[in-house]
């Protein structure tokens, strides 16, 4: 019975290091120098001709080949144009009807290389354990997690929580799309 609790333990100790080393929350910055926290302005994005959501919190944008839609978010009470929020995905009912703006790119990339079409082995390689994962109709989710005040990213914007979710499908274990920002949840 102690080996089994002691072997418990080691296992239990093993998971959490693997999930508070390897993942950087960070480090999840959008190709292009559009960076959560970080005034869109600065982006070599940025013109006057660019086409905002009626409410003024979000910008919608698909790449070259109208096959991947970039969403930066303005909400979650940042000032101006501070990207809160990041999302990343296929076009779909989301996109439907809005105000897309084209930009001359293949695709979206975070800086840590992750992007659609990316297979989960490799995924899992680079970015760690998840702090959770579920499924949910046709794909599995895996979600990164903290709240921890001392994450710089955090602290340095007075933020409750960072995430981030990476969603696969589940025949093919190919990236479908993935967001990550502040949270307020």
């Amino acid at each position: 019975m102690r080996k089994i609790i002691l072997i418990g333990l080691f296992f239990f100790s093993f998971n959490i290091k693997a999930q508070d080393n390897h993942f950087k929350f960070d480090q999840d910055v959008i190709s292009h120098n559009i960076k959560i926290a970080q005034n869109f302005e600065k982006s070599k994005f940025y013109n006057k001709n660019i086409k905002f959501e009626l409410s003024g919190e979000k910008i919608y944008f698909s790449n070259k080949n109208n096959d991947q839609i970039l969403i930066l978010d303005f909400c979650c009470g940042g000032s101006s144009l501070n990207v809160q929020r990041i999302t990343v995905t296929t076009p779909n009912r989301v996109a439907y009807g809005r105000l897309i703006n084209k930009l001359n790119v293949e695709k979206f990339i975070t800086q840590n290389q992750n992007f659609i079409g990316i297979h989960y082995a490799d995924f899992i390689k680079k970015m760690g354990v998840p702090t959770n994962q579920y499924n949910d109709k046709d794909s599995l989710i895996l979600k990164y997690y903290t709240e921890d005040r001392d994450y710089p990213i955090l602290k340095n914007n007075y933020m409750p929580s960072y995430y981030a979710l990476y969603k696969f499908n589940k025949k093919s274990k190919i990236l479908t799309g993935f967001e990550f920002g502040f949270s307020d949840i």
